[in-house]
């Protein structure tokens, strides 16, 4: 079981029309970097583990095609089954050992979005809801620091498809591992 206690990450912007009044032209909201939050249960096999990964995170839209956002929302968050190769366990003392890892995912992904902007010359209001298919790929190294316990670090690529749109997300985590 793992606790991703801390993830900060940069969330590419939302090709999405901007309210129906101004017709099914698609603009760009513009993302802000966003903070979240992720759990993770899972399997350890040796060199090999699985889990399933929780993931959400809160960000914020900068602006919409260029023009200043406000009262604005970034939500999404994802669901996905993975899959893990521990490289090497590494000795770094009697206790401590550094665990080097490669892994990837498939699952599921949503988002909500909302902001106020200007468009047409006049103070607009939307919001999108979507969800679909995602995947992602991690690259990280765990620190153990007793028996059922390691801090790790590590780098997580989200990849999926928000109002058909492609969305990635490169997000960085620093967490607390317990193993039982």
């Amino acid at each position: 079981m793992g606790i991703r206690a801390f993830t900060f990450s940069a969330p590419s912007d939302i090709d999405s029309p901007f309210t129906r009044d101004v017709g099914s032209s698609v603009v760009s909201w513009d993302a802000d970097n966003a903070a979240g939050a992720k759990v993770q249960l899972g399997w350890d096999f040796g060199k090999i583990r699985s889990d399933l990964k929780i993931n959400a995170y809160e960000s914020g839209v900068g602006s919409i095609n260029g023009a200043a956002a406000s009262r604005d929302d970034f939500w999404f968050g994802s669901a996905t089954l993975n899959g893990y190769w521990d490289i090497v366990n590494k000795k770094l003392g009697k206790r401590a050992t550094i665990t080097p890892y490669v892994g990837a995912g498939l699952g599921y992904m949503g988002g909500y979005i909302r902001a106020t902007a200007a468009s047409a010359g006049v103070s607009r209001r939307d919001n999108r809801v979507d969800s679909g298919l995602a995947g992602r790929a991690m690259l990280g190294a765990q620190l153990s620091v007793a028996r059922h316990v390691g801090i790790t670090l590590g780098y997580d690529f989200l990849v999926g498809d928000i109002d058909n749109s492609t969305f990635t997300n490169h997000a960085v985590e620093l967490g607390l591992r317990l193993t039982f």
